[in-house]
């Protein structure tokens, strides 16, 4: 039990998004504002459906155990999840939309600008 336990813990400290998402869309619409697209909330939500996957496959590996091995359901509750990738992958979603039309390119620098306009405008 110790030892799965372990392979448990090593496996969901270090966790790339595309073993479980290769599409990042439905994370990138949480992200989208009306003038500028939320990196942060996007990352967030990304991260969120990665780690519901990747729970989903350790209780499906757990249940396949012989019934004399139990993982308590806590130990899975109380992991903490490392994962690798999101922002990369939402980028690189960017870049292959870019190819195709520059409205999302839009949406993505955007929110730089809005953060330059916060503290660098001018007082008159």
């Amino acid at each position: 039990i110790d030892v799965i336990e372990e392979a448990l813990l090593d496996f969901a400290n270090n966790i790339e998004v595309d073993t479980y998402i290769s599409d990042p869309e439905s994370a990138i619409k949480y992200g989208m504002n009306e003038e500028y697209f939320d990196m942060d909330e996007a990352v967030s939500k990304l991260e969120d459906e990665v780690i519901e996957s990747a729970l989903d496959d350790m209780r499906k590996q757990i249940e396949k155990l012989p019934s004399d091995i139990i993982i308590d359901e806590n130990f899975l509750d109380e992991l903490t999840f490392g994962i690798n990738g999101a922002e990369e992958l939402i980028q690189y979603h960017f870049q292959e939309e870019n190819d195709d039309d520059n409205e999302s390119k839009h949406y993505f620098e955007s929110a730089e600008t809005e953060i330059d306009y916060i503290f660098n405008r001018k007082i008159s």
